[in-house]
């Protein structure tokens, strides 16, 4: 979950710079955000481990543009939000990304916010206690965070009430997608094998259970296998052996352990 700020309300004619991190509500500016993939390798006996836990993709932005209040109305109170879309780009399943987005009074007259409500499980939101009361040129920040539990696309759109004289509901839409965790095996064949195997079993246990499970196959001469059902803050073990033509399995080889943050 994202950090729970506290009220904030922010002027306008702050000589300070703002903080432009989650866990500081004072930030009136956000940007997207963005990861590199990581990339970690074992190598024990014959196998070779690649550990893929980083986030891909780019988190992006698209900009709002509040209409003003026309002179002629009696309501002149307008709230902008520095955002119609959130993008959170590509997440990990089981790791969360935080965004924060603006909320702004520009027009000439107090707007108040009553409620915020959110659809989409994969999504939680954190701000501020409600109703508040924004004075012309002052603003509030609050955090979206999308926290993926399956791989795969993910929808949602956040609601915002307010006396605004734009309209009462302002909606800004949320998108995501979870990137399963994938663990890269490969190996190299014996080379005192008589004949070439048939088959490779793959075997697997988790957090230091001496019970292994098999989790995969490979056929023939294929000595790799991705296994793409590990999630954050796991341990594994894994073994691979070799079947013949006649189905007889193999001598295990060693073991190598990896973590998966």
């Amino acid at each position: 979950m994202g950090p729970s700020p506290s009220a904030n309300i922010l002027g306008s004619g702050s000589n300070s710079a703002p903080s432009h991190s989650p866990s500081n509500p004072h930030i009136t500016k956000n940007e997207p955000v963005s990861s590199n993939p990581g990339f970690a390798s074992l190598v024990l006996l014959a196998i070779f481990l690649t550990v893929t836990i980083g986030i891909t993709g780019c988190a992006g932005r698209v900009s709002a543009i509040a209409q003003p209040a026309a002179a002629s109305e009696v309501n002149d109170a307008v709230l902008a939000i520095d955002a119609t879309g959130v993008s959170f780009g590509s997440v990990d399943v089981n790791a969360e990304a935080t965004q924060a987005i603006t909320l702004s009074s520009t027009g000439s007259s107090p707007v108040t916010v009553s409620a915020v409500s959110l659809n989409g499980s994969a999504f939680t939101v954190s701000m501020p206690s409600l109703p508040v009361s924004l004075s012309p040129g002052q603003s509030i920040v609050i955090y979206l965070n999308y926290l993926p539990t399956i791989a795969g696309s993910a929808n949602g759109k956040l609601i915002v009430k307010s006396t605004s004289s734009t309209g009462s509901d302002t909606i800004v839409k949320l998108s995501g997608y979870g990137n399963p965790q994938v663990v890269q095996l490969s190996w190299d064949e014996s080379p005192d094998s008589a004949a070439p195997p048939d088959t490779y079993n793959v075997y697997r246990a988790q957090d230091g259970n001496s019970q292994f499970e098999l989790v995969g196959k490979t056929e023939g001469s294929e000595t790799s296998f991705a296994d793409k059902t590990v999630v954050c803050g796991k341990q594994y073990d894994y073994y691979v052996t070799r079947l013949d033509d006649a189905g007889n399995e193999g001598f295990p080889s060693g073991i190598i352990s990896v973590s998966v943050l």
